[in-house]
């Protein structure tokens, strides 16, 4: 499986790519999810699925910002599902809560050490 890396950004339905020059931010996410059931009476436990990438060399999480994204993804998933017998779910999150903004430092207040 070749998958190629894009920025994607969503914008109250309008897309853009690295190069956009939108002023809102991302309204959702969207995650393929395995889901087994974890005790009787339970509800399902649930993992995010991924995939282990030679290119990077290490696992890459199945989420994204577009759905029509995420839904290329289908036949990697039918394929899981038909191997090892799991149910997947294609869970979107919708709740935008900024926990904590990490800003990067003042370019006129940076040491570079040599």
């Amino acid at each position: 499986m070749r998958l190629e890396f894009v920025a994607e950004r969503q914008y109250d339905g309008e897309m853009s790519d690295h190069t956009g020059n939108h002023n809102r931010g991302i309204t959702q996410l969207w995650a393929w999810v395995s889901a087994e059931q974890c005790d009787e009476g339970h509800s399902d436990c649930e993992g995010i699925i991924g995939y282990y990438s030679e290119q990077t060399q290490g696992w890459l999480p199945l989420i994204g910002s577009v759905r029509e994204h995420m839904e290329g993804y289908r036949d990697f998933i039918n394929k899981i599902v038909e191997n090892n017998g799991k149910t997947v779910k294609l869970i979107n999150f919708s709740t935008r809560e900024v926990v904590e903004t990490v800003n990067p430092p003042d370019p006129d207040q940076m040491v570079i050490e040599v």
